[in-house]
């Protein structure tokens, strides 16, 4: 006689752990609840803010190292380097050059860092314009969008959550590349002015 209720029944662990192993290679969903939905579009959104502020900490990049870059060659710090032969250099030379590299290396990463991704290979899907688009007219997207629970929805926005927040790493790198090399080129600058 099992003296155990129905509920409470011993489980083989490795039955358990192939079951789960089993479970973990379907498709993984979100929870279907109001809580859930207020936080995926608050990530969203969030990571929208820093997916723009990441551009506008590179625009500021852009604007600084271009104006450090243009007031060094209105003062003709190029010709330390750019009109001597390279075994007449001096210390000056060398720091002006570096800061040209150092600024416009920043300029680089920093346009690297704003550049749109130019993927073009769109799966139909329910948040991204240009999955959107995927579906191929107005009429697509609303049938398709009809045929999907609130729990798919819920995971085509769990999903772009993702990609975006891959794109702001990899934006979020640029910029911090272009800003430690326009911080170099600034302070170097500033040792070149100092030296002339």
């Amino acid at each position: 006689m099992d003296t155990l209720p129905p509920d409470l029944k011993v489980v083989d662990p490795t039955s358990a752990l192939q079951q789960h192993l089993e479970e973990a290679d379907t498709i993984v969903s979100v929870e279907e609840d109001e809580w859930m939905e207020i936080y995926l579009w608050s990530i969203n959104s969030m990571i929208g803010d820093n997916v723009r502020f990441s551009d506008t900490k590179a625009g500021s990049v852009i604007v600084l190292a271009g104006a450090v870059l243009s007031m060094l060659y209105g003062g003709g710090f190029h010709r330390a380097f750019a009109t001597r032969p390279l075994g007449s250099w001096t210390l000056v030379a060398v720091a002006s050059l570096l800061t040209f590299l150092f600024l416009g290396g920043a300029v680089l990463c920093a346009a690297w860092s704003i550049r749109p991704r130019f993927s073009r290979n769109f799966q139909p899907g329910y948040v991204f314009w240009e999955s959107i688009l995927a579906h191929g007219s107005p009429k697509a997207f609303v049938r398709e969008l009809n045929r999907r629970s609130r729990r798919e929805l819920l995971d085509h926005l769990a999903v772009q959550i993702y990609i975006v927040s891959s794109v702001a790493s990899t934006k979020f790198r640029w910029v911090g590349r272009a800003m430690v090399l326009c911080m170099c080129g600034a302070a170097l600058g500033g040792v070149v002015l100092v030296l002339r």
